[in-house]
């Protein structure tokens, strides 16, 4: 091999590295976008998030939801739903 050979073929090496890590780049850059994003929107709309307070996990904001139902005997003789 003579002394052309040798820095062709050292460019070429660099630019595959360099490639190769566009490639890996562009991969992750891809999952977070399409995976993670949604995924994230979805967690947040239905109250999956590890920070809730007083909300109630699985059902979306602002729906009405009935947190306690205290009927006493009267829930066993009528279904209110």
């Amino acid at each position: 091999m003579t002394l052309e050979d040798k820095e062709l073929a050292a460019i070429v090496k660099k630019a595959r590295r360099k490639n190769n890590r566009k490639i890996i780049f562009t991969i992750i850059f891809s999952l977070i976008l399409f995976i993670g994003v949604p995924l994230t929107l979805y967690l947040r709309y239905y109250n999956y998030g590890p920070f809730q307070g007083d909300k109630m996990t699985g059902v979306p904001d602002n729906h009405l939801v009935q947190s306690e139902n205290d009927n006493g005997l009267s829930s066993l003789l009528f279904d209110y739903g």
